[in-house]
This record gives C-alpha cells, structure tokens and sequence, in this order.
C-alpha cells in the first residue's frame, strides 16, 4: 500500500470513528462516551483505535470540531431563509436552542473541556459565533439592532449568544423534563430583547 493509500485509508478510519462516537452520543448519552464503547462500536480493538486517536480527549476534539461545523452550517442555513435585521437574528438564536435540545449529548459535549481549542476556535470563522456576529452587524447595518459605541458587533452578538446559551442549557438539563411551551418563551423573550437593542 503507498503512503498516499495508507493516509487515505487512516482518514477513512478517523472519520468511521467519529460517525460511531456521534451516533453513540446520540443513542447512549454522554455518562457511557468511553474509547472502549467507541471502539466495540466500531468493530475495532481498544488498542487499534489508539492508532486513530491518541486518548480519548482527541476523539472527543474531533467529535466537536465536527459537532460545531454542523451546528455552524444549521446557523447558517436559518439566517439564509430569515428576513434580515432582527429576524434574522432571532432565527439564529431559535435554531441554536433547538439543537441543543434535539442534540442534547451533542451540544453538551461540545462544551465539556473545551480548553486549548478555544483560541483555535476563535480564529475559524465559519464557526457558530462568528455566523452570529455577521447576522448582528447586518442587523446593525439596517437599523435592526442600535450600534453602540463603546461596544464592538462581537459584545452585542455575546450578549445574545449568552441569552439563547441559557435557554439552551436549561432545556436541555435542569429543565429538560419540565413541562412548559419553552419554544414559544424563548420566541417571545429573544424578539423583546432585540426590541430592547432596537431602542
């Protein structure tokens, strides 16, 4: 096997591993994510799967990296059939609560340990905030949203991300059994709170 078959093979496999772990995510929960779960999954051997991933903290990375692209994409896709100015916004925000909630064990992962990704994050802009931040400074463009001086686009899309981040997180844990119409609160509360920015 050539050196260009073999890398091809091993990206295979990664991505094989990662389709597994997400699905396991998504049926098992985030308590029972091991390396040895990922692997029997997987059709692998603990040792194998070390070839692939290193510890079990590098699968986790790579399952976020790719967590956090499809919850970027699913931003993206919201704010594209949005009116824009502050509808647009708040259907970014909307779409963000709904995947943590439809995604729990995805979404919660994506936040467990980030650590040293953080600065990488930060600096890849297709990322979640930054579709959050273009949305905010094309509503400040339009008069949707009041530009502050003292304040940069990313403080004011902060502040927001920081509203929908509660929503979400509560769904999808402490509130996660509470029965309430939490979809058409968070409707209500997201568009009074772009009014407030509005004034």
């Amino acid at each position: 096997m050539t050196r260009t078959a073999r890398a091809g093979s091993k990206a295979l496999g990664r991505l094989e591993l990662i389709a597994v772990a997400r699905e396991l995510l998504r049926a098992e929960g985030l308590d029972t994510f091991s390396l040895r779960a990922v692997a029997k999954a997987a059709g692998f051997s603990p040792a194998g799967l070390y070839e692939y991933f290193p510890s079990k903290q590098a699968l986790v990375d790579a399952v976020q990296d790719h967590v956090d692209g499809e919850l970027a994409a699913r931003l993206r896709d919201a704010a594209d059939v949005a009116a824009p100015g502050a509808e647009r916004v708040r259907a970014v925000l909307l779409t963000y609560i709904r995947f943590a909630v439809e995604r729990r064990d995805e979404f919660l992962l994506l936040f467990a340990r980030l650590g040293a990704r953080v600065t990488r994050l930060e600096q890849e802009q297709h990322r979640p905030f930054q579709v959050l931040i273009d949305v905010v400074e094309e509503a400040m463009a339009t008069g949707a949203v009041r530009k502050r001086p003292a304040m940069p686009t990313a403080g004011v899309a902060y502040g927001l991300w920081a509203a929908a981040h509660g929503m979400a997180t509560l769904q999808a844990t402490y509130l996660q059994r509470f029965e309430a119409d939490f979809p058409a609160a968070d409707a209500v509360l997201l568009q009074d709170f772009l009014r407030g920015l509005a004034a």
